[in-house]
């Protein structure tokens, strides 16, 4: 088996394949506990280092696992296994294709884990990260992170369980040709160790295990072709592109009589939609926003850059003037809106970005200093050498794996910043390049796209001699589709669901398309496609219609919708007035949105339909679940049901419940057409996140009803739970209320929401030793998920208004917040500390509170310090600072200790804070180091140093991120140092801990370790090992 480019692959398939069989055989057993320290060494022993990216961590945390481990016997017990291994038996035609199948449905399962786990997985497997350093990375304990991996194995068999309709041994069965296959390769394996000690046998299955889970990561991601080259199993190793250098010029045609200044030149033919004088503008409108930049580069202001605004459609550019400012005027659809910014300049790299404007203010972006650059020449030409005019050139990324390069061939230009056209004769000329590495693309109409291998880009030079070719589509690239109602007319904007197998069905890509105005579709794919398709009407007036397995080719194919039986259902409430407005869902049989990698799962079909009405809704053609939402009601489900034995209509009778009643008033008079949510509470043991900031609400709008004429409303709750009930008008402060307690009937006390004014929050940016603000993002927050921010001037003025009364945060951000969240992070865990605001602002209704902020962040307050152990510096070690008095082993704003174990942290305000430090690893321990300090700014430097010696506990389990430990290692050093040491591993571990008088402690909820109830007072030498074996009452202790 060879690939495209004639790299031999069938060996390490077989390899890989074998690790499948393993995987299968794990999960056949019921191993759940499948991520422990033994996997993170064999997994470091058994994967080659990266060519590229993290190599020095890498090889670190490889050598340091291995050197610790090998007096354990590794190196013996590999040797044995590797002997003791049979050969593997040929295997059946017809068996390799079931195989084959079963493979890639274990693939899909795990493709589809749920979050966090799929994120941990992919950090663990597919970018090599160890435990300790997704730890680090994601601001969680190491015993979180084992944790979540194992999990995620327990998810993947609770997912196979679904699919199999809760029947284990469906599946089982079909896995059992993998497990028993698997004997040639992992039985011997297990036989082999059956002699040694149970605790052995147990690591060695655990082993084989992770080495399952890495190789079908590995190796479907790479024939799905995500992972990058340095590692996937399918890598082509590119030679670079041999060019030549010039120095850079402009060109001729548009060089000055005059250059008393490097002057900016546009780099790509564009017309101009609308042209600014370089002056600034004094005022927006009300209907216009304004945008301005200092543009610099090495140091001084680059007279005659260029700034690109993209509000939109539209498309703004204007020139620095001699100071570097340039400012751009434009309109804006919406009251606030993201635009994307380019700066170009002659000699220097493009940069792209975005920013948040808002109509009738102006939006400073400060001084941005852009980085030398270099340029790509060369010609676009076809089959024939024959230069081609009007192609598309793009800079494009070097990080896409080998079949994603080549998928990208048929697929459209990428709207990017960085582009030029060809003229008459195919030349181009690309300016704005970043200097190192580069990859170009090139793209025209009716012609594959083409991309060059990496090449090299030199500061103020210019590569030449680059030669895109351009080769036209061949008929079976092509595949043209024309969806027809039932009486042969097209149906513009038909609704395309496609699923394309690639590489022989190792590559699925799925997805839906929008017909255009005439009913027509058109894909690009391989030669070897095959492709299925369901269209369907936007109108929900007829049926799907659906073709499969095709091919592509000249001819269109013709997809015509039938017509449908549609199904009456009435609804009614049992007892109560009023129904309201209420909503249809169709579901599949077995609950799952998705069958067959095709949007056939849920339809939403009918919204606000008045109560007398029955929905009319189409029938599906397989077994479906009827699922009915009405405000005031209960959820009603019907089904499954048999399209073949539902009559002409269906009847559901409702079960009313409380919910929650309100009324919105604004000035003593209510308050009609006003938006009112409901949000649920996040609980007190969660730990929610988004873009950086802690939330109390969960972002998701659990329910949403528009004020009547009297400003009345009815919000219903699906489940009992804690809410929020939010306000919204277009022109006033938003008005809230909550917590609100809803019972198991989904109900509550009747509401009242008052509009108002709201408040301002007005203030300056003050930034150390009197640097200019200009530029620098201001964000408020009350936990909501509704951050503002807003970036300042030269004067470091910002003013939010039409602000909820009550406590905020006022703080500087290092992004702009536009729309709601695009995602989260939530941590579960009894030890949470409950949602702390810290707000340093109180808004009043009517008034503006006025509060600055300094950029303690920046370094304004910096706190130094350093770690030695043992004498040696504390190497590897991560810091960071933390609210006096509290234990906070999560989070991010870590930072790694130098070669000489210094660190340099910084604080927001000066005041008391504990300094933190965290151990690396997490193997077989967790340890943090902390003492509580005074910052001021001028503070001298914090040093500390102790001796350590080894602990074993005897008969006490592994911390492994769940609850609370059983046993801690409490520590008092000089002063007001302390240390916190736990045991993560399985097994009789020696842990090193601090040398001298301790005392072990059996952990609770609060975060004073001198709270945590004694077990005993212990001693351990420096330099010895002590060995406690603690009693059950002990081990049991709370």
């Amino acid at each position: 088996m060879n690939t495209a480019n004639g790299i031999s692959t069938g060996e390490e398939l077989a390899r890989h394949a074998r690790w499948i069989r393993r995987l299968a055989s794990a999960l056949l057993r019921d191993e759940a506990a499948a991520e422990d320290l033994v996997q993170d060494a064999w997994l470091a022993a058994l994967t080659r280092p990266p060519s590229e990216g993290r190599l020095r961590p890498w090889l670190r945390e490889v050598a340091r696992n291995l050197a610790r481990r090998q007096h354990r016997g590794n190196a013996r017990r590999s040797a044995r296994e590797e002997s003791a291994r049979a050969p593997s038996q040929p295997e059946a035609p017809d068996a390799f294709a079931e195989r084959v199948e079963t493979e890639q449905r274990l693939t899909r399962a795990l493709a589809a884990l749920a979050e966090p786990f799929r994120t941990t997985l992919m950090l663990r497997y597919y970018e090599e990260l160890e435990p300790a350093e997704i730890a680090a990375r994601l601001g969680l304990p190491g015993g979180t992170v084992r944790w979540r991996l194992a999990r995620g194995l327990e998810l993947l068999r609770e997912r196979l369980d679904r699919a199999h309709g809760g029947d284990r041994r469906a599946w089982s069965l079909a896995l059992a040709p993998l497990a028993r296959m698997d004997g040639a390769a992992g039985a011997s394996t297990v036989t082999s160790v059956s002699v040694l000690p149970g605790l052995l046998a147990m690591n060695l299955l655990k082993v084989c295990v992770a080495v399952a889970v890495t190789a079908l990561l590995v190796l479907g991601l790479s024939l799905a072709g995500v992972l990058p080259d340095s590692l996937s199993l399918l890598a082509r190793r590119e030679t670079p592109l041999a060019v030549g250098f010039r120095p850079l010029e402009l060109e001729r045609a548009a060089e000055p009589a005059n250059l008393a200044e490097v002057r900016a030149l546009e780099p790509q033919r564009v017309e101009i939609a609308a042209a600014v004088e370089s002056a600034p503008t004094a005022a927006a409108t009300a209907r216009e926003a304004t945008l301005d930049v200092r543009i610099f580069g090495q140091g001084r202001a680059l007279a005659g850059a260029r700034l690109v605004v993209r509000p939109g459609d539209q498309r703004i550019e204007v020139s620095a003037g001699t100071d570097g400012l340039a400012s751009a005027a434009f309109a804006l659809a919406e009251p606030r809106a993201l635009v994307g910014v380019e700066l170009h300049a002659f000699g220097f790299a493009t940069r792209t970005s975005e920013a948040v404007c808002e109509a009738g203010r102006a939006t400073h972006l400060g001084r941005i200093e852009l980085v030398p650059g270099g340029a790509v020449s060369g010609r676009v030409v076809d089959e024939r050498g024959v230069g081609l005019a009007d192609c598309r050139v793009t800079l494009g990324s070097l990080e896409d794996p080998f079949p994603q390069l080549e998928a990208a061939r048929l697929e459209p230009a990428r709207d990017a910043a960085l582009h030029t056209t060809s003229d008459a004769d195919g030349g181009f000329r690309l300016l704005g390049v970043p200097a190192g590495m580069a990859r170009l693309w090139g793209h025209a109409p009716a012609r594959r796209a083409s991309y060059t291998p990496p090449l090299e880009v030199r500061a103020g030079q210019e590569s030449t001699g680059v030669e895109l070719v351009l080769a036209p589509l061949a008929p079976e690239n092509r595949l043209r589709v024309l969806v027809l109602d039932p009486t042969g007319q097209p149906v513009p904007g038909a609704r395309l669901e496609f699923r394309h197998l690639l590489d022989g069905g190792d590559n699925v890509r799925s997805g839906q398309q929008k017909a255009d105005a005439d009913g027509r579709f058109e894909f690009l794919l391989p030669a070897d496609a095959r492709t299925s398709l369901t269209a369907s009407d936007p109108q929900a007036r007829f049926g799907p219609a659906t073709l499969a397995d095709i091919a592509n080719g000249e001819r269109e194919l013709v997809l015509t919708l039938r017509d449908v039986r549609r199904v009456e259902l009435a609804l009614e409430s049992r007892g109560a007035a009023w129904l309201g407005p209420c909503a249809l869902e169709l579901w599949s049989a077995d609950g799952d949105a998705r069958l067959g990698g095709l949007a056939l799962g849920k339809e939403e079909l009918e919204r606000a339909k008045p109560a007398d009405a029955p929905i009319a809704f189409v029938l599906p053609d397989e077994s479906f679940v009827l699922r009915v939402f009405a405000t005031g009601h209960r959820m009603c489900e019907l089904g499954p049901l048999d399209p073949a034995r539902v009559g002409a209509a269906l009847h559901c009778t409702l079960e009313p419940v409380p919910g929650l009643a309100g009324i919105v008033s604004s000035g003593g008079a209510p308050a009609a057409g006003v938006r009112v949510t409901l949000r649920e509470a996040v609980a007190p043991d969660t730990k929610l996140e988004a873009r950086g900031y802690r939330l109390r609400l969960w972002p998701e709008i659990r329910d949403e009803v528009r004020t009547d004429a009297q400003g009345r409303f009815l919000l219903t709750p699906r489940v009992a739970g804690s809410y929020f009930v939010r306000a919204e008008p277009a022109d006033a402060a938003p008005a809230e209320l909550g917590p609100i307690e809803v019972d198991e009937r989904l109900g509550g006390p009747p509401l009242a929401l008052q509009l108002g004014t709201g408040g301002a929050i007005e203030g300056r940016v003050r930034l150390a030793r009197g640097a200019d603000p200009e530029g620098a993002i201001v964000g408020i927050t009350r936990g909501d998920g509704d951050e503002r921010t807003q970036r300042v001037g030269s004067d470091g003025a910002f003013r939010f208004e039409k602000l909820v009364p009550g406590p905020w945060r006022v703080e500087l951000c290092t992004a702009e917040a536009f729309g709601p969240p695009k995602g989260y992070s939530a941590i579960q865990a009894p030890g949470v500390k409950p949602f702390e605001l810290a707000e340093n602002c109180t808004v009043y209704e009517g008034e503006t509170s006025f509060v600055d902020v300094s950029d303690g962040k920046l370094g304004a307050l910096a706190f130094e310090g350093r770690l030695e152990i043992d004498g040696r510096p504390a190497v590897g070690w991560t810091a960071r600072l933390c609210p006096a008095g509290t234990l906070e082993f999560e989070g991010q704003g870590w930072t790694a200790l130098d070669s000489d174990g210094s660190f340099t942290l910084s604080a927001s305000a000066p005041g008391k804070y504990r300094v933190m430090l965290r151990r690396p690893g997490g193997e077989s321990q967790e340890q943090f180091v902390y003492e509580d300090v005074l910052v001021r700014g001028l503070d001298p430097r914090w040093e500390r140093e102790f001796s350590t010696g080894q602990l074993v506990l005897a008969g006490v389990e592994g911390f492994r991120g769940e609850g609370t430990p059983r046993v801690a290692h409490c520590w008092s050093g000089p002063g007001r140092l302390r240390s916190l040491a736990v045991v993560t591993g399985d097994g009789e571990q020696a842990i090193e801990v601090p040398a001298g008088a301790a005392e072990l402690r059996a952990p609770s909820d609060s975060s004073d370790p001198e709270s945590w109830k004694l077990l005993r007072a212990i001693e351990v030498r420096r330099g010895e090992t002590l060995r406690v074996e603690l009693t059950a009452a002990e081990r049991g202790a709370r």
